[in-house]
Parts: C-alpha cells; structure tokens; sequence
C-alpha cells in the first residue's frame, strides 16, 4: 500500500522530514508514517492537518523544504500539475515525491467531475505531462490504484500528443506511459514451512524465539507450524502468532517437514527450522525476487550459539560432494524452492538434506545466491542431527542403492 511504499522511501533514504498534501482523514494514511518531522496539509479544519489550508496557499506561504512528499489532494488533472510542480520546488535534493491514484481502471473511475464512489480523478494525466522531463526520474507502481514516485533523475522524455491523450489510448498503453512497474510486496507469495518438535526440552523456547523473530517480517507469505509434539504446548504458542498450526503425529523430522510442505498454499516454499531464527524482515521478499522464474535459491547465513550470539557469517555453494554428505550449502532454513514433486527421504538421518539439495540440483541446476544473511543457523547441542548421530557412511551406501548414477 501507499504508506508501504512511503516508509521503505523514508527507511531506505534516511529521511526526516514528511509532508502530506490532501490528509482527508489521519488514520488513512498520515498516522501510517514513520518519520521524525511529519507536516500535513487539508482545506478541512475538522481533519486536524497542521495546516488547514488549500496546497496553493500552503505552498505559496512555504518556506520549508522536505524530503519527501506525498500527493493525494484534489485529484483533478490541474490541480495534481501544480502540486507537482510546487513539490519539485518545496523538495530537498534527493528528495522523493509520492503520488496517489495514478491508474484508474474503468473510465468511470476517472472522470472529472466525479460521478461515484470508487474514484482516482485524472491524475495520470498530470503524471504523463511530467513524462516529458529530462530532469526527472519516474515510475507508478502497479498497486493500491497506482502509486507513482517521482525523483530527480534523468529519464527518456515521453510525449504523447494531446489529441491522444484520451482513457481509450491510456486503457491499451498504461504500461508505457506511467511507467508501470510491480510492486515489491507484488511478487510471488512465499510460504514459510516450520516443522517442530518438543526437541528435547526446549522446543516451546526455540520456537517462540524464532516466531518472535518472524513478526516485523515483509511481503507476501504465510507461515506454517507442523507440530510433532505429543501435548498442547506448541499449539498453545502459535494462538498468538499469526500463523496457521497443524499436528502432525507421525514423528521424524524428514516426514514433518513434508508435512509442513504439503500445507502449503503458494509454490515458493521456504524451510525455517526451529531451532534457526530470520534476520531480515525482508528475507520473504528476498527469497520471493531470488526463486522468480523458477529454480531455488540459498542465502547466506550467521552462525548462532545456543544463546543466539551471532557469529561468523557462513557463505553456502554447491559441490558435488554434497551428496557424500559434504553439506557446504547448510541446513534447510537456509533454502527456498519452487514446489516440486519430491520430498524428503523418511529413510534418512544424516543425509536427509544433502539429498534433496542434489535432487533440487538435478532439477533446476545451481542455485541462486542470496549474498545477504538473511537467517541464523544455530550450532548447538540440541540440534537434531548432533542428538541422532552420524549414519553418513550407512546411509550413502543406501542412497548409492536408490540411485544408480551414484555407484
């Protein structure tokens, strides 16, 4: 939504100041931002802008200037022009400019005047007027009725002659004419897939801990718990996350993991363990852009002790040998995969990974690499694979019967 897009602006630039022209109501939008100094502008007294005044006598008065900017006043093609314009001229220098309702999609929805509910005005009118700047850097993401952002840059010029410039030409060449591109929280839907267990002792403790690492977490997903656990303390637990909770009491780590998979809505799969934690509350929309088109795709990761003391950062790659049970990729959080027929080997312990990042290999060839860490790994004495032992040798020797290829 806008104010997603406002902050990610705000965030990634390292803004301070925010001025909205055309706040309407508080809660809409303008309490929705995060930022030091926020100024906010509506003709309405009874809206409680700080100014209540029409754009034009707010900005003919202005002596300030701000880093970013959101339009969302009187949506009429003139009125949108001259609040970019006084924008441009009230910006600090690598400011931004937001601008609300830039793709209609009937022609009722905007015609000026406004003739029902549902309405963007002509907006995208004032937005192709700007295409012609060569000063200007220019993009509309396709979301929340078209939200454009303007930056100082230096764009192809895009002039489109006014005897054109009707909704008919817009309807068939939007893409080309706002500049329309995908928004990030757009992309593919991701789902998380946690299969837990009661591990020993401590899996009500590593699994908050990793669903409290979870909650700032951005984009389009899902998460699934897949419970092994023989009482209610998990599923107690995940009452207050927002996830969606399965008991599955066939035990084994390999088979809860196919569970959890199996309950997945959307193609994107990514594996967090229990006892692992996300670093980044970008790492769904990381994974979702790293898998688009297909394949599968690892991160890199920190090194956690059993207190969650981050240490050196591991950087995965693929080797043959993975399948000998040489893991230099790591544990499955650190993977995600576009759905595929095959699971995990119920048969195995120890190469239970290994094999399936060669089967994955063998489908869709090496894997993209995330360059960010995006999980922790936790190296510890409860893990799974430290508590079962080690049947490398046993179980290369039963995987060499399951594939020919191998002996």
């Amino acid at each position: 939504m806008r104010w997603d897009i406002i902050n990610q602006l705000i965030k990634d630039n390292g803004y301070q100041s925010y001025l909205e022209i055309g706040v309407y109501n508080k809660a809409w939008n303008f309490d929705k931002i995060k930022c030091k100094k926020k100024v906010g502008v509506d003709p309405n007294k009874s809206v409680g802008a700080t100014f209540a005044l029409t754009s034009d006598d707010f900005f003919a008065q202005n002596k300030e200037k701000f880093d970013i900017i959101f339009i969302d006043g009187l949506h009429h093609n003139e009125q949108v022009q001259s609040d970019i314009h006084n924008s441009l001229n009230s910006l600090n220098e690598n400011g931004s400019i937001v601008v609300h309702d830039c793709n209609p999609t009937t022609k009722e929805m905007q015609q000026v005047p406004r003739i029902q509910g549902e309405w963007t005005g002509d907006v995208w009118r004032a937005w192709v007027a700007y295409r012609v700047s060569d000063k200007l850097s220019m993009k509309v993401y396709d979301v929340d009725y078209g939200v454009g952002v303007i930056q100082r840059g230096n764009q192809q010029p895009f002039r489109i002659e006014g005897k054109d410039l009707t909704y008919e030409n817009f309807a068939v060449n939007k893409k080309e004419w706002l500049n329309l591109v995908p928004y990030p929280d757009t992309v593919k839907p991701v789902s998380i897939c946690i299969p837990v267990f009661e591990q020993y002792g401590k899996g009500d403790k590593m699994i908050t801990k990793l669903l409290d690492s979870l909650k700032g977490l951005k984009g389009n997903h899902e998460i699934i718990v897949s419970d092994n656990s023989d009482n209610d303390t998990i599923r107690t637990i995940c009452k207050n996350y927002p996830v969606k909770y399965y008991h599955n009491p066939v035990k084994g780590i390999s088979a809860n993991t196919n569970y959890a998979i199996s309950k997945a809505s959307h193609d994107l799969i990514k594996i967090m363990y229990q006892d692992d934690l996300c670093l980044s509350d970008e790492m769904a929309n990381e994974f979702s852009k790293a898998l688009d088109g297909g394949g599968w795709a690892v991160c890199h990761s920190l090194r956690l002790d059993e207190r969650g003391i981050k240490g050196k950062e591991v950087k995965p790659v693929y080797t043959d040998d993975i399948i000998k049970g040489r893991n230099t990729i790591g544990m499955p959080s650190v993977i995600g995969f576009n759905r595929v027929s095959f699971e995990f080997d119920t048969n195995l312990k120890t190469l239970l990974d290994c094999e399936f990042y060669w089967r994955l290999f063998n489908k869709y060839g090496l894997p993209k690499i995330i360059t960010k860490p995006l999980v922790g790994q936790r190296y510890w004495n409860g893990s799974t694979s430290r508590k079962q032992g080690n049947f490398t040798e046993t179980e290369y020797k039963y995987l060499q019967d399951k594939w020919a290829e191998l002996k």
